[in-house]
């Protein structure tokens, strides 16, 4: 069975609930300038690596994660990584502070977030691969992400380019060269119309072999060499349920890596959307469980 190999950052996740929304502060001081007034703030365990090594966790898979932490904050981390099981041999430590993502939800489930990279701003480029490897590259570093992804072409290694709310930082032609040779491109709605912009929607799926659109309550799509062969519905959760989405997209990733294990990609974007509706019912992006 291959190996699932995640490269993505390692973060603090700083979660505050506001009790307004951004639409109606906008609208009030017709300023990006606002105050809002918060009901609660947490620091949860994230990043994209974190959070998706949980998921697939959840479905009894074990995986590696390739990433970093920072030596003045790793301690707790580390402790709850090993205390579900995850493990933390190849994950470097380097001086100063963890990454720290501060992300503001409104009462709406809006997000804003900003990001500190922190140990994520070191490079790990002495990594290696192997062909019995399953690569998942999600936002992190830009160089790191930019050398997995050519270490994996180099040497004919699978992998899923995922890459996130870093998108805009490749040049074009890196993100041409990364989404032809990647197995599975997947991304957000915002995100394909950023990529949409830059190539065109025919020349997008023409460069790709498949790819997972994610839509949030609308579900997703994957389309093969340019044809949509399946839309699998967002699970209905209520809305006196929702906590928080913090974390909703990696969860569903993890059901997507799943897929590459049973060979049944559809299959694993069913429990990728399982999986998701269950962590926006619990509060950070590493505390849901499922039964089975």
């Amino acid at each position: 069975m291959k190996k699932i190999i995640l490269c993505g950052s390692l973060a603090y996740d700083n979660i505050i609930v506001s009790n307004d929304t951004f639409i109606e502060q906008y609208e009030k001081y017709n300023s990006l300038n606002m105050s809002l007034s918060t009901g609660s703030v947490r620091v949860e365990y994230g990043g994209c690596a974190g959070n998706i090594a949980y998921g697939l966790n959840q479905l009894g898979i074990k995986s590696k994660i390739i990433s970093s932490l920072g030596k003045k904050d790793s301690k707790n981390y580390l402790k709850h990584l090993k205390s579900n099981n995850i493990k933390t041999n190849d994950i470097r430590i380097f001086k100063g502070f963890s990454a720290q993502a501060h992300i503001l939800n409104d009462k709406e489930n809006n997000q804003i977030t900003s990001f500190y990279l922190g140990s994520l701003s070191n490079r790990l480029n002495d990594v290696t691969f192997s062909k019995n490897n399953i690569v998942m590259i999600s936002p992190d570093n830009i160089e790191n992400m930019k050398f997995y992804a050519n270490y994996c072409i180099k040497n004919n290694i699978e992998f899923i380019f995922d890459p996130g709310q870093v998108i805009s930082m490749f040049n074009k032609k890196d993100l041409k060269l990364f989404i032809s040779k990647s197995k599975i491109l997947i991304i957000n709605q915002h995100e394909f119309n950023f990529l949409a912009s830059k190539f065109n929607e025919k020349k997008l799926f023409n460069l790709t072999k498949k790819i997972i659109i994610t839509k949030d309550s609308s579900g997703s799509e994957l389309y093969i060499n340019g044809e949509m062969k399946h839309y699998e519905k967002a699970n209905t959760v209520i809305k006196k349920e929702i906590i928080d989405p913090t974390g909703c997209g990696d969860a569903y990733r993890a059901g997507v890596l799943y897929s590459l294990i049973i060979d049944d990609i559809k299959k694993g974007m069913k429990i990728g959307s399982n999986l998701a509706s269950e962590n926006i019912k619990s509060h950070g992006t590493q505390n849901y469980k499922i039964k089975g």
